[in-house]
């Protein structure tokens, strides 16, 4: 790690650190902005704190649930007779994102199709993504007419839970009524997905400069102990290990 970090391109890494901030801004930005739809009016630094917490825990804690969690928890404290608008501020957070990547792969997929199918390993890894990213939407729109379905209506009333049902009715009408900021808040989310994405591109052009160099010195060595096919293959392997 400390010899690629010496050899990388400093530029390049700094260009994905600020990707990688603009990021975490936009994602803040976003948050606050489905707070607001939802009656949360926090400032600007409580929230931003509940959103970059959320972060924390989720970066560095197994699985990616604690993170939101965490923000619910902060949020029910901050907001107690708001347990129902909580959830869904983080739920909706999710399902933007998930609509944002189905949107992205699509444009991606049809521009670079071919391309992310070059390899059997590649063309492996982009249909077990387009299968998962299927699965969500099409559970996320098989969630809708479920939940208006009779019999689990009938399933949370002889829980006793239809009251919950419907302030959590109540508070996703929020989020529907508000269709001009629920499209900003989409675009932020598109936005900071591109950002993202922009951080591994950096990283990899700063990261490009010792691909060449481990291709090199693998090359030497694989002549020293074998024939040139030998070493060309060891080098061309290196390369999609890095690449990939």
């Amino acid at each position: 790690m400390a010899e690629a970090l010496r050899r990388a391109d400093w530029g390049w890494l700094l260009a994905g650190v600020f990707a990688y901030g603009a990021v975490e801004i936009l994602g803040a930005i976003q948050w606050q902005l489905l707070l607001r739809i939802q009656g949360f009016r926090l400032p600007w630094l409580q929230a931003t704190s509940i959103f970059f917490i959320g972060v924390f825990f989720t970066l560095f804690t197994p699985g990616l649930i604690a993170g939101d969690a965490v923000q619910i928890l902060y949020l029910v404290k901050a907001k107690p007779e708001r347990k129902a608008g909580a959830v869904l501020v983080v739920v909706m957070d999710r399902i933007l994102g998930l609509l944002a990547l189905v949107a992205l792969a699509i444009v991606v997929a049809a521009a670079r199709f071919h391309w992310l199918r070059r390899t059997p390993v590649a063309a492996k890894l982009f249909d077990l993504t387009i299968i998962l990213l299927a699965v969500g939407l099409l559970s996320l729109i098989g969630a809708v007419p479920a939940a208006k379905s009779r019999w689990l209506q009938k399933l949370f009333s002889a829980l006793h839970l239809a009251d919950k049902i419907v302030e959590i009715r109540d508070a996703l009408r929020c989020y529907l009524v508000s269709r001009r900021r629920m499209a900003i808040a989409f675009s932020l989310t598109v936005t900071a997905h591109l950002f993202y994405f922009g951080t591994f591109y950096c990283t990899g052009r700063a990261l490009e400069g010792n691909v060449m160099a481990a291709s090199a010195v693998v090359r030497r060595d694989a002549f020293d102990h074998a024939d040139c096919k030998h070493a060309d293959r060891a080098a061309h392997q290196l390369c999609w290990n890095w690449s990939a």
